[in-house]
């Protein structure tokens, strides 16, 4: 991204303390972090990392204890309506559906939340998104219960991507799938790219190093690395990203003699 690009999202000393069992636990510790405009960002970590507790707080669904936090050159605690322009992706979309409530009136819910009143063509456009990511015409009416969990991870991209939002934070969206359908879902996602700023959560080393540009790797709540995919992949430079690394088997790089770049040479 050039340098020259003001970052849609902007996060500077960044924390978060919860309270446990009487005692105060810190889940984010001093973190930094840029999300350029259309740019895929990769956060990992072990669980415990902090790595979704910076989602939740852009999403709105947690409060920062310090730091500072700008949406598009604004103060997203100040800023009313800030969070709106961020929308969130669930590792359990079938949790994150109303399963008495139509795929349709889901989606115009979230469109009139926005500020989008007219419900016919908040339907219109929920059918739109609907078949853009491959769910038949008969989606609008049917129920969350009625569809594979590949499937509801799409109406859920569906949804996400109604409002036309500034930032989706993907909160590892394809850690509950099987493999086949884990590939659908990042090839949809990829689609993605070009039209929004992706913040993508995940343990998945693999599935972060086919879809993001840059990776911001987290230990303990701090950022021990960043830096573009390919760096990240092919020399890391912390202990803890080498040891991430070497942790997932399907993460490697195949001596070919090709010239192949990192990505390419993914096993």
């Amino acid at each position: 991204m050039a340098d020259a690009t003001p970052p849609i999202v902007d996060i500077r000393g960044l924390t978060k303390t919860f309270r446990a069992a009487g005692r105060q636990i810190r889940a984010l510790d001093g973190v930094d972090l840029t999300l350029a405009p259309v740019e895929t960002l990769g956060i990992v970590g072990e669980s415990g990392s902090g790595k979704s507790t910076i989602g939740r707080i852009l999403a709105g669904l947690e409060t920062a204890t310090g730091g500072e936090i700008r949406l598009a050159g604004q103060d997203l605690r100040g800023a009313r309506g800030a969070a709106a322009k961020v929308q969130m992706i669930f590792q359990d979309p079938y949790a994150s559906l109303n399963p008495r409530m139509p795929i349709g009136l889901q989606i115009h819910e979230t469109l009139r939340g926005s500020g989008h009143r007219d419900r016919v063509a908040n339907l219109a456009r929920a059918a739109e998104l609907l078949a853009r990511v491959g769910l038949p015409p008969d989606a609008l009416q049917r129920y969350a219960h009625e569809f594979s969990g590949g499937q509801r991870q799409r109406i859920a991209i569906a949804r996400a991507m109604s409002t036309d939002p500034a930032v989706i934070v993907a909160d590892e969206p394809v850690s509950a799938l099987d493999v086949s359908i884990r590939g659908q879902i990042l090839d949809l996602m990829r689609q993605m790219k070009g039209h929004t700023a992706c913040l993508f959560i995940s343990h998945d080393m693999a599935a972060v190093a086919s879809l993001c540009d840059r990776i911001l790797v987290l230990n303990r709540g701090r950022v021990v690395e960043t830096g573009p995919t390919a760096q990240i992949i092919s020399n890391p430079r912390d202990p803890y990203t080498r040891a991430l690394l070497e942790a997932i088997p399907r993460i490697g790089r195949r001596r070919t003699g090709t010239g192949s770049t990192p990505m390419e040479t993914l096993a």
